[in-house]
């Protein structure tokens, strides 16, 4: 069972995707980055300790952590009533009686009833996926499909999007690593 806090609908969770390696990587330059913001705010013997350097590299190096978490937030969550996609900086929920048909061309689509086309950055295509037919994007919209075909939601159509650009975010962790600093430097 995954948790996942702020996802709407009410149904079961029937599975969660993601793009494993923009994930790998993505924990990867999170976990290198974390150990380089904290070997920065670390006062070191053999160096100068200008508290006003540290604050500028970590508010240099704050966009890229904000902007690795955002990647690592991407995921399809498929729901007896709905799917959820959640891109680096939008979300969408979308009832099953709103998608008109799911696409594989170089990405995957969803295509809802009012014509409108969403791109879930997990069904992103790329130049391996391409040269291997789509294979990965194929069995995507097969799972989705899947799914879509057991629902039963008597739902009407329902398809809204919201905007998370995560700028809490972004604050948060520039004053964690800011209070770590001065804490270090007591």
């Amino acid at each position: 069972m995954h948790v996942l806090a702020k996802t709407p609908g009410s149904g079961d969770i029937i599975t969660v995707l993601y793009r494993k390696g923009e994930r790998i990587f993505g924990i990867v330059c999170l976990v290198a980055s974390l150990g380089f913001m904290f070997t920065i705010i670390t006062p070191l013997e053999d160096r100068e300790d200008n508290f006003g350097t540290v604050a500028g590299v970590i508010l240099v190096v704050t966009p890229a952590l904000w902007l690795l978490i955002a990647v690592l937030m991407a995921r399809v969550v498929i729901r007896t009533d709905g799917i959820y996609v959640r891109n680096w900086f939008f979300s969408w929920w979308i009832t099953w009686t709103a998608i008109d048909e799911l696409d594989v061309d170089d990405h995957l689509v969803v295509v809802l009833s009012n014509g409108f086309r969403i791109y879930p950055s997990v069904g992103g295509g790329s130049v391996a996926s391409a040269l291997r037919g789509n294979r990965h994007l194929r069995g995507l919209r097969d799972q989705i499909e899947q799914a879509r075909r057991e629902a039963t939601s008597g739902m009407e159509p329902v398809a809204y999007q919201r905007r998370r650009f995560g700028i809490w975010r972004f604050i948060l962790i520039y004053a964690i690593f800011i209070g770590l600093a001065a804490l270090v430097r007591l």
